[in-house]
């Protein structure tokens, strides 16, 4: 569902949207929303955009991933959206199923700290993981976004605030949103998302480089080759056992 909350624009999960699981602690993905500009710094520089993905667990605490964004081209996730953007209400509309494994993280070193949210009632105790790679969105995406905010939030940002002793890290992300998907196959769509996203930035900016595009190609298909591999693997060895639980 996506909602207009006067302060910002949300896409709200009803249903299994998968999760991360940080510290061996398995975090549920509730809902995304956007602030223009980013609402974190890294050495100084703020972005021109932060989606933040919000999860809690089984006792309710939150974890919420944070990807800077800088312009360039356009968001293929956020490009979903953009038509429906003048029209959403806070009541919100229906929008099908919507795979946040679309999400692209673009890297995989990231920040660390607990901090709280950033909109009222600031609730402390929020497990951040902020991506230092940032990726880009389009000034079209932008404009869009800021004037769907209704509640004079066009900067719909939190003041940077100070650290008060509190310690950040840099780290590699080892989860991801998961779904019920093997990883394999998670790779495989990966790759596929991430050469159709590439050939339709080139469509966008009418160049294509038939030599990068052939080279996604092949590492598409060398990946399919294996995962291909790995299940005929898998079936046997469930065949394997199935034959020791018959004996």
């Amino acid at each position: 569902m996506l909602r207009n909350r006067g302060h910002d624009i949300m896409v709200l999960w009803q249903g299994d949207a998968g999760g991360i699981k940080i510290n061996d602690v398995e975090y549920n993905l509730l809902q995304v929303h956007w602030h223009t500009p980013s609402e974190h710094t890294v050495n100084g520089t703020r972005f021109d955009m932060e989606l933040h993905l919000v999860h809690n667990n089984s006792r309710g605490d939150i974890a919420v991933v944070g990807i800077l964004y800088k312009l360039g081209r356009h968001d293929t996730f956020l490009q979903n959206f953009v038509n429906n953007l003048k029209s959403v209400t806070e009541e919100g509309i229906g929008l099908g199923v919507v795979d946040p494994w679309r999400i692209k993280f673009g890297g995989r070193k990231y920040f660390s700290y607990l901090g709280s949210l950033t909109v009222p009632p600031c609730t402390e105790g929020v497990l951040w993981t902020v991506l230092e790679k940032a990726r880009t969105v389009s000034k079209d995406q932008l404009i869009a976004l800021r004037d769907a905010v209704h509640d004079g939030f066009e900067w719909n940002s939190r003041p940077t605030q100070e650290l008060k002793g509190r310690k950040e890290r840099l780290a590699k992300l080892e989860a991801n949103l998961s779904g019920n998907k093997d990883s394999g196959e998670k790779e495989l769509l990966k790759l596929v998302d991430e050469l159709q996203s590439k050939l339709e930035d080139m469509k966008h900016e009418h160049v294509v480089d038939k030599k990068e595009v052939m080279q996604e190609v092949m590492q598409l298909r060398a990946e399919n080759e294996k995962l291909q591999y790995r299940i005929i693997h898998l079936v046997r060895a469930l065949k394997d056992a199935d034959s020791k639980l018959t004996l």
